[in-house]
């Protein structure tokens, strides 16, 4: 007689003497059943890290990311996260705080007009955008917070 177990898209034959272990020792078989658990799990990070760096030149700008998370544009974007101390304006230029400018959620592109003024172009690299849309919920009550951008939008009109 032969066992099969399958996982998801994976069928393991163990052989007799496995078989045998686990009916006369339960506890050899949680043991394995458990181990196929986490090597699932790794498999799975493995897969996503994988999808990642297969994306790692693209870039995305920060109104592609708004419309991912379903804001109306890139500056209510960036007043969330002016508003979470993830960034903060300098010279009409975001700017992500200390905690954040070192880990490799954005590229800066310089960029020198022919009249010799220098735009600079920031851009969210992908893992910029899988911490945008992991953690902006986590991080923002955004129903709150686009309750206080509309009074404030109303208010703003009214004086």
């Amino acid at each position: 007689m032969k066992f099969y177990l399958q996982f998801e898209n994976m069928v393991y034959m163990p052989t007799e003497n496995v078989i045998d272990q686990i009916l006369n020792n339960p506890d050899f078989g949680i043991g394995l059943l458990t181990k196929l658990k986490e090597e699932r799990e790794a498999r799975v990070e493995a897969e996503k890290k994988n999808a990642i760096l297969m994306h790692v030149n693209k870039t995305y700008t920060a109104t592609e990311i708004a419309k991912e998370l379903g804001l109306k544009s890139a500056v209510e974007l960036n007043k969330m996260l002016e508003s979470k101390k993830v960034q903060f304006k300098i010279n009409g230029t975001w700017v992500l705080y200390s905690d954040y400018s070192q880990c490799g959620y954005e590229e800066v592109k310089q960029e020198v007009l022919d009249n010799g003024k220098v735009i600079y172009h920031r851009r969210f690299t992908q893992l910029g955008r899988e911490l945008h849309s992991k953690n902006i919920w986590e991080m923002i009550d955004l129903e709150q917070f686009k309750k206080t951008t509309i009074r404030k939008r109303s208010l703003s009109r009214i004086y």
